[in-house]
C-alpha cells in the first residue's frame, strides 16, 4: 500500500502534528498544531505562532524552489508510534 503524503497550501483545519514549510532557513520542519481561544497555533519548541494566512512579498528575487520565501505549505501526519507506543513529538 502506498502511502503518499502531499504538501497544500491548505491551512490546518484540526489539531495534530504537520510538516510545515515557508520557504526558510529552518524548514521543512514538524509542528504540533493546537486550538488556542478561538485559533489554532503552531509550535515545535523552538517557536511558536497563530496558523493564518500569510502576507507574501512576491518580489521575483524572493522565490525558493518555484514558490515565495514566506509561502507556507502544510501536510498533516499521523503520530508515529513504535513498538506500540507514541513518539512523543519533542522525539521528533
Amino acid at each position: 500500500m502506498k502511502n503518499e503524503l502531499e504538501f497544500t497550501k491548505n491551512l490546518p483545519d484540526k489539531e495534530g502534528y504537520y510538516w510545515w514549510t515557508n520557504f526558510g532557513e529552518h524548514t521543512p520542519t514538524v509542528l504540533k498544531v493546537s486550538i488556542y481561544g478561538k485559533g489554532f497555533y503552531a509550535s515545535n519548541g523552538e517557536y511558536e505562532f497563530e496558523v493564518c494566512k500569510p502576507k507574501i512579498d512576491k518580489d521575483p528575487e524572493m522565490k525558493v524552489d518555484g514558490h515565495y520565501f514566506g509561502e507556507e505549505m502544510w501536510c498533516y501526519i499521523e503520530v508515529p508510534t513504535m513498538d506500540g507506543k507514541t513518539i512523543e513529538f519533542d522525539c521528533y
